[in-house]
């Protein structure tokens, strides 16, 4: 695969102001600041713009929660969900040279709506996504080779909202760590791998006793798969029901397990050899 140059530019000298992200070449441009930052961030031209955006409200229990929307100017929306909605990051994508309309912005939330649906990697607050506008061909064929554009832009600024958990394993064999590793402790099985965003378990039965000692966060993760019917029980155990990212080996490991495990020791291949031992065997020389 050819490399391809992406910018991140810091407008305000720090981490924590507006980001301005893009690609060599192409005409679109994100726009990535903090709710702390938006009364400053507002003041940009580029908010005058038509645009598409996405709302992130990090979650420590759950997947995080994301609101999609479009406008053909983004700073009324944008100052509307600031006074009425509770978010913690923004993420628009608009263009440089103001070719986006409202026709096209409304195809791109529908669109990201139903990528982000699919993928199951955050909860979307939206309900259905709107009817897409009717397009010519040709407007067609521009806003899907945009948002092919902005989709690896999402990813470059963290978001993985709109990345199937497909696409992430790809991605891994694809740099040659998509080894399958597989966890046996006791009465609990799965299989899993690294991804570059985590540690996606593919299959999995886990245990339905946790420890009372079982760690906060891997107690609050499994709660959440269990509300939203990804583990179910069966019999005297569990059974996760999709393929699921967590940040860890050891974070998907105390999930199934239930309780504080080294999942750098327990994840193994088919040999038997732990994931740890694989790490160290691939820098050896």
């Amino acid at each position: 695969m050819a490399a391809i140059l992406y910018t991140v530019f810091w407008a305000d000298g720090s981490a924590d102001g507006l980001w301005l992200a893009t690609k060599a070449g192409w005409t679109g441009l994100a726009l990535v600041c903090p709710k702390t930052n938006w009364t400053k961030a507002r003041e940009r031209v580029e908010f005058s713009r038509a645009g598409v955006y996405v709302l992130l409200s990090p979650s420590t229990a759950g997947d995080d929660e994301i609101y999609i929307g479009e406008a053909d100017v983004l700073r009324n929306r944008l100052n509307n969900h600031y006074v009425n909605r509770e978010w913690t990051r923004l993420v628009a994508f608009t263009t440089s040279d103001g070719s986006l309309n409202k026709a096209h912005v409304k195809d791109l939330e529908s669109q990201l709506i139903v990528r982000a649906q699919q993928a199951k990697r955050a909860v979307v607050v939206n309900g259905k996504p709107s009817l897409a506008p009717q397009l010519s061909e040709v407007e067609k064929a521009f806003v899907d080779n945009f948002l092919a554009d902005m989709l690896p832009v999402y990813r470059l600024v963290g978001v993985t909202a709109f990345t199937p958990v497909a696409e992430a394993v790809m991605a891994a064999s694809a740099s040659g760590a998509g080894t399958t590793l597989y966890l046996n402790v006791k009465q609990v099985s799965a299989r899993g791998q690294a991804v570059p965003d985590g540690f996606v378990v593919h299959e999995a039965v886990a245990t339905a006793n946790p420890s009372p000692g079982m760690p906060r966060a891997a107690a609050e993760r499994r709660k959440h798969l269990l509300d939203t019917g990804l583990l179910v029980p069966e019999g005297d155990h569990l059974r996760l029901t999709a393929p699921y990212v967590f940040s860890s080996p050891s974070a998907a490991a105390a999930v199934l397990v239930g309780y504080s495990i080294n999942g750098l020791t327990q994840w193994k291949d088919q040999k038997g050899v732990s994931l740890k031992e694989l790490h160290q065997t691939a820098v050896q020389g």
